[in-house]
């Protein structure tokens, strides 16, 4: 069956008749839309942000702080597969990645327990059990930061700050986190922070003040 497509170019003219009334009415109507104008629309930086999420096929747990898997797009039939990194928060290292036994052993529990609250998510393989919000892109083109939700009975459940409450990840902002995880399980003051040579307690990765 042959389908019939409208093109501007093919278009015929009006008749002088139905031109001669509609050109009156929209320049009436354009005047009127002037007079009653409610004014420039409010910036997007005056407004509250708005805290866009994503659906997100879990495939696997990488670590304490990235998993693997599709983030959906605009396009409905569009997924993109990536390694989300919990934007935010910094979790042990794993085997040879630690910078000590007492890390590498923290960090598999680290990932033992993600892997734990996102089994229904991975088993199901469904996209409506997992989302990503706040997504930005990384430095690579296969990573993406954001904030994992995960549906569970009781509602979405932001995995950032549980993984924080539970004591499987510090807070990070960037830089350096140097022997930081091996120093306050030797100390045993994970994951509140360690201890600098003022002895005051802070997240790593955070500029002395």
């Amino acid at each position: 069956m042959k389908h019939s497509y409208a093109f501007a170019g093919n278009s015929r003219r009006a008749p002088r008749r139905f031109t001669a009334i509609l050109a009156p009415a929209f320049a009436l109507g354009l005047a009127l839309g002037i007079l009653v104008s409610p004014g420039p629309v409010q910036s997007a930086s005056r407004t509250a942000p708005v805290d866009v999420c994503y659906n997100m096929l879990v495939v696997r747990v990488i670590d304490g702080d990235t998993v693997y898997g599709y983030i959906d797009t605009s396009d409905p039939v569009v997924a993109v597969r990536v390694n989300l990194r919990l934007i935010g928060i910094d979790a042990p290292e794993r085997k040879s990645r630690a910078k000590c036994v007492a890390e590498a052993r923290k960090g598999e529990a680290a990932r033992t327990y993600l892997n734990s609250i996102l089994n229904r998510a991975i088993s199901n393989r469904s996209r409506q059990l997992a989302r990503v919000c706040h997504m930005k892109r990384a430095k690579y083109a296969t990573r993406r930061l954001g904030r994992l939700e995960v549906r569970l009975r009781n509602g979405w459940v932001d995995m950032n700050k549980l993984l924080l409450n539970k004591g499987y990840a510090f807070r990070y902002s960037g830089g350096s986190r140097g022997n930081a995880w091996c120093d306050c399980l030797q100390k045993g003051d994970c994951p509140a922070g360690y201890h600098d040579r003022n002895r005051r307690v802070r997240s790593y990765g955070a500029k002395k003040g």
